[in-house]
């Protein structure tokens, strides 16, 4: 194996994650449809969809083809064409093929448990709060409808792209309760209807939730940061590209991304990782106490 293919958009916290993990194994990659041309991108699309409604899209080491939805997520393949799905597998799939010298995920049972707890708690809860800040506390500053739309560029006509970046924002806009993003009733964030954070009658707020949880979340990484280069110990692991993959969303998200360089550790990392510096680090893997903080935030936050 010597490349990957992605299918997928960078509005993905999970696409960057997938990144993270290719560049630490030194792999070549494409990320579709934005770095093809326009007949690959519908012959792609084309493909995916034959392989969905035929149940053929896989997850390593194995799928239960009647039980999976094929969700919105990025999907990869490999020299084969075949098309596969799930971030956190992805990991699995690249130490079984042996394309690093250290494997993502850890084999020792307790590293490899903890390990596996980030990643988890980044990929669901993590989830609820970077889109948050990206379509909360940067609703009237992000782009990326427009960077969406730009990247969709091979499939869709240009006299639909700008309707299309704002429908988008819409959409994302509304669909931020169901990541319980909910804000307190009257909100109002000075911007249009049709981007400003809803609120439900009935159901309490979430925003000043969510925001003390990221607080949270970004002490005990800073904390952890200032002591060690990565999550475990001395080396990239997949509980870093699931961090990584998560905070490194709001990059380019106007507002969040300015409050993001106000911790000049934690901004430091994730470009390092961004820029694929991580690729192929070497050193110990191991519990400190300084993971102590990221482990009581995912417990509190995370898990019941």
């Amino acid at each position: 194996m010597s490349k990957i293919t992605f299918w997928g958009l960078t509005a993905s916290p999970f696409q960057l994650k997938m990144q993270a993990l290719a560049d630490y194994s030194r792999l070549s990659w494409q990320r579709w449809p934005d770095q093809c041309g326009r007949f690959q991108s519908l012959r792609a699309m084309v493909q995916l969809g034959s392989a969905k409604r035929r149940a053929r899209v896989k997850r390593y080491p194995h799928s239960v083809s009647t039980l999976d939805e094929y969700p919105a997520v990025p999907y990869y393949s490999l020299n084969n064409g075949e098309f596969f799905y799930d971030s956190s597998a992805l990991a699995r799939h690249l130490d079984a093929l042996g394309a690093s010298n250290q494997p993502l995920v850890p084999k020792t049972q307790d590293l490899g448990f903890i390990c596996q707890l980030i990643d988890e708690a980044f990929d669901e809860f993590g989830l609820y709060m970077v889109h948050h800040n990206r379509w909360v506390t940067s609703a009237g500053t992000n782009r990326m409808g427009e960077m969406t739309v730009n990247e969709l560029r091979g499939a869709i006509p240009n006299f639909f792209r700008a309707r299309l970046a704002r429908k988008l924002a819409a959409r994302q806009i509304r669909r931020l309760p169901y990541l319980f993003s909910i804000a307190p009733c009257g909100f109002d964030a000075e911007l249009t209807p049709a981007i400003t954070p809803p609120s439900r009658e009935g159901f309490p707020e979430t925003h000043s939730m969510l925001n003390q949880a990221w607080k949270m979340y970004l002490a005990a990484l800073d904390h952890l940061l200032a002591a060690q280069p990565y999550l475990l110990g001395d080396r990239f692991t997949l509980a870093d590209a699931s961090a990584y993959g998560q905070l490194s969303m709001n990059l380019v998200d106007g507002r969040a991304a300015e409050l993001c360089r106000n911790s000049h550790t934690r901004y430091k990392w994730l470009c390092f990782i961004r820029d694929g510096d991580h690729a192929q680090s070497n050193g110990d893997l191991y519990l400190s106490e300084d993971l102590n903080f990221c482990l009581t935030a995912s417990r509190r936050l995370s898990f019941p």
